[in-house]
């Protein structure tokens, strides 16, 4: 077998022009047919060479599709790249031996123009061969190379109409991804496309819009509106304006504040026969403004990027401050905007011939294999994911990738990702979480401080009885006057003190950790509520408050039993404060449950809240009591954490007394 020199490139030009093992013809077989009608050869051919075999794609006087590479004729023919002719095959050393020629189909004389494609590759040959040797004439070998020539022309055709239907169909689906209004109008206001936006903005199916006028569509006051700018593109002038449209949607008046662009379409006579129209909603516009005087200069170049960007298709995908990419079936990067260079620090050159793998987080390979899998082998189009990536400098950034999956045929296809950089969003989520656990640390350690008191003398007493027992004991050792009854009793009264500064010490360790990072976990809501009345029921007791429990021990939820300690003790604290100074002073916390939830109701002997300020209660900062005396974070933060829990915390008004609610879902007892 015999090689060309640049036998690598011509494979893959081969290959790029997608003509292997595709039916046959008429053009083409019309061609060879003429080849042996010129040459008086009975058996003609185009062949295309790939790597194993010779593959015919037209073909006369020949039964085969293909045959083995393996010391073809045309195989010279593509070495050569220059039309190779064998007169008789019998007195070729190269030839004789060939089972071709030996047996088979016999061949005595050959001749072969190669393919040769405009960027200097040779695809394959046509080539004419009969069972007698026979000399061709100068004309008939300038004819067979024409004719290969004309061979070649058809091949570039069809892989150029292939070629921009691929284009289009890119560009048709960046621009089906778009928010904005991209359209085209004729000189009669008719819609003649409409992307899917127009489904979203006006609720209708895309499709009915084709062939309505503008007003139709848009509603009469609508086009009144833009009419003048349409006229004036329709006059060969490009239009570029914001107005307010009252547009007509689903018979509802909705006005919007829109920016425009109109761009006349003229023909080969420079005369215009319509209007490429690209839509913006800029309702929001004067807000996104002024977030942006407020963020840095990054936010106001990407800002500048996104209102530039609806000029046109090409504005969007080479200027746009968000990165999109197109990535073929092996991943591998065929289109790259500016933007996704600067969200990975890489140059176009150092993407080439990479994967976008090569740059993912090695944690996230996995799961971007599973999604792309998905994609392929479902009927979902889109798949919306945050991704970590390696920028250039070595450190992590965040991506909001969106990839869909874009089929041109049954065997072909490729991805289209928008990938949004939300490093600093990340960040700033981090930032302001941990902020928050600061907040909760703090009302945590302001409840503890207020309870402290009451738990010292909660702990005190016990220390003290076991000091006395502890003392009688070794006296009546001393004495020996110990009886074992007695000494069995107070071992007995020791122990249980003992336990009992067990709880208020596990209760008070419990509620005073850092819990924001523990995993849920089934617990039994008396347990939670015990522990937490184990750190406040002296103080109560020391103020003459009555605390009264109610709760089947069967109760179970699941929780981080700390956070809801903590929401026990706040409303706990706060009914200790309001009932200071009356006559009678109760607290009773009751629980029930009620259908699919449990419910915690705290209830105190007060007077209950001012319709007045029960829109202000759970505000942050908020607060009724003294100065120095609340944060005004505690039940703001009380009701966060129930809705974690995904839960509830309301004020029941129903009540004549002061009562809160902490609604938390029920978990079957295990």
């Amino acid at each position: 077998m015999v090689r060309a020199k640049n036998e690598a490139e011509r494979l893959q030009t081969l290959k790029n022009f997608k003509i292997l093992d595709t039916p046959p013809e008429d053009n083409l077989d019309d061609i060879v047919l003429l080849a042996t009608k010129i040459c008086g050869f009975p058996i003609g051919f185009i062949s295309l060479t790939d790597e194993n075999r010779q593959w015919l794609k037209s073909k006369i006087g020949i039964i085969e599709n293909e045959f083995p590479r393996s010391n073809t004729f045309c195989d010279y023919a593509i070495v050569e790249e220059k039309t190779f002719i064998v007169e008789n095959a019998m007195e070729d050393d190269r030839f004789k031996n060939n089972p071709m020629v030996s047996s088979g189909y016999q061949i005595r004389s050959y001749a072969g123009a190669p393919l040769i494609s405009s960027s200097g590759f040779v695809l394959g040959v046509l080539c004419v061969v009969d069972q007698i040797p026979q000399k061709l004439s100068l004309d008939q070998i300038q004819s067979l190379e024409a004719l290969s020539r004309q061979v070649v022309l058809n091949f570039e055709r069809k892989k150029l109409e292939l070629d921009l239907l691929e284009r289009e169909l890119f560009l048709k689906n960046i621009v089906g991804m778009l928010p904005d209004l991209v359209t085209y109008v004729d000189t009669n206001y008719v819609y003649k496309y409409a992307n899917p936006a127009y489904g979203i903005w006006f609720n209708v199916d895309t499709s009915t819009v084709i062939g309505k006028k503008v007003s139709e569509v848009v509603g009469e006051a609508a086009f009144l509106k833009a009419k003048p700018f349409m006229d004036g593109a329709l006059n060969g002038d490009k239009q570029e304006f914001s107005i307010q449209v009252p547009y007509l949607v689903n018979e509802q008046v909705v006005t919007r504040l829109i920016k425009a662009n109109y761009i006349p379409d003229t023909n080969l006579d420079g005369k215009v026969i319509g209007v490429f129209a690209v839509i913006s909603d800029i309702t929001h516009l004067k807000e996104a403004e002024r977030i942006a005087i407020e963020q840095s200069e990054k936010a106001k170049i990407a800002l500048k990027q996104l209102q530039d960007s609806e000029k046109s298709f090409h504005t969007i995908f080479d200027h746009s401050p968000i990165g999109i990419i197109q990535l073929n079936s092996k991943l591998q990067f065929v289109s790259v905007n500016e933007a996704f260079f600067n969200f990975l620090g890489y140059t176009e050159s150092e993407l080439r011939n990479k994967i976008v793998v090569d740059f993912l987080h090695p944690d996230e390979l996995e799961s971007a294999s599973e999604a792309l899998t998905h994609l392929l082998n479902s009927d979902q189009l889109l798949t919306r994911r945050k991704r970590r990536y390696i920028h250039k400098s070595g450190k992590i950034v965040l991506g909001l990738a969106t990839t869909r999956l874009v089929e041109v045929n049954s065997d072909e296809y490729y991805f289209i990702s928008v990938i949004e950089d939300i490093t600093e969003i990340q960040e700033n989520e981090e930032k302001l979480k941990l902020t928050q656990s600061k907040l909760i640390s703090a009302t945590k350690m302001a409840l503890l401080g207020e309870m402290a008191g009451g738990i010292a003398h909660e702990i005190n007493n016990p220390l003290a009885i076991i000091d006395g027992k502890a003392s009688l004991l070794l006296k009546k050792l001393n004495k020996k006057e110990l009886d074992l009854t007695s000494f069995t009793f107070d071992l007995n009264v020791i122990r249980e003190t003992i336990v009992r500064i067990s709880k208020i010490i596990k209760g008070l360790k419990t509620f005073s950790r850092s819990s924001e990072n523990d995993p849920m976990e089934v617990k039994q809501l008396l347990k939670i509520i015990e522990e937490t009345f184990a750190l406040c029921h002296e103080k109560f007791k020391i103020s003459g408050i009555k605390l009264t429990l109610n709760c089947n021990p069967t109760y179970m939820i699941n929780c981080r039993s700390a956070e809801i300690s903590q929401v026990l003790m706040n409303l706990l604290s706060n009914a200790y404060d309001a009932i200071q100074g009356k006559e009678e002073k109760w607290i009773t916390v009751n629980v029930i449950e009620d259908d699919k939830v449990i419910k915690v109701s705290v209830t105190d002997s007060g007077n209950g809240i001012s319709p007045s300020l029960l829109d202000k209660i759970m505000i942050p900062f908020f607060t009724t009591k003294g100065v120095g005396v609340g944060t005004g974070l505690g039940l703001s933060i009380s009701k966060g954490i129930a809705e974690s829990h995904q839960g509830t915390l309301n004020y029941n008004s129903t009540v004549k007394n002061t009562c809160f609610v902490l609604e938390l879902p029920k978990v079957e007892s295990v």
